[in-house]
């Protein structure tokens, strides 16, 4: 069982690189680009040479992107995953599964927070607005997946993007037989 997960962003793509359920690579690759065409375009040349680093690597687990307001960010996220995918696929990636944040957080710990945890940090920090709340309760989240892979892997990881590639490839670990299915 090798794999990679990812966590890709327009800026930036977070990985770790499993073998027999157990991370033995992580990081974060930076996309560099005046705008999303120069972006995409490093994104290639990038993630070609980062699989070519791997011999034998066919998976790779990508967290899909999630619904966006901005439409113009949504398309962006959208060029930014087809980048990879396909630079991936030069590189000898053959299968390819999403999963969609909220499936991979809450089979390894981490569901959303319940309405209890949510009245409890507006009674904490009363009268704040709406999106200082779902920023808070973001952070929160971000913080308890960091928590999950470090005590899982014996880590100590700081940053939430790696940490939710690490995050991702515990679900694909936890679910390879369903990973495999669905490739």
């Amino acid at each position: 069982m090798k794999f990679v997960s990812i966590d890709a962003s327009t800026k930036d793509m977070a990985f770790a690189y499993f073998v027999n359920g157990k991370p033995i690579k992580y990081g974060k690759l930076e996309f560099g680009g005046s705008d999303i065409y120069g972006k995409v375009m490093d994104i290639s040349v990038k993630v070609k040479a980062f699989y070519n680093r791997f011999d034998d690597v066919e998976h790779m687990i990508i967290e899909a992107p999630v619904y966006i307001n901005s439409p113009q960010t949504a398309q962006y996220l959208s060029m930014t995953h087809g980048a990879i995918v396909g630079a991936a696929s030069l590189s000898g990636i053959r299968y390819v599964r999403n999963v969609v944040p909220m499936t991979w957080q809450g089979q390894i710990g981490n569901p959303k927070l319940s309405k209890e945890e949510k009245d409890k940090l507006r009674n904490k920090a009363p009268n704040k607005s709406n999106s200082w709340y779902k920023n808070q309760e973001r952070q929160i989240r971000k913080n308890k997946t960091i928590y999950i892979v470090n005590n899982k892997f014996d880590l100590n990881i700081k940053d939430n993007d790696i940490a939710d590639a690490l995050g991702i490839g515990l679900w694909a670990t936890e679910k390879w037989d369903l990973v495999c299915e669905k490739t």
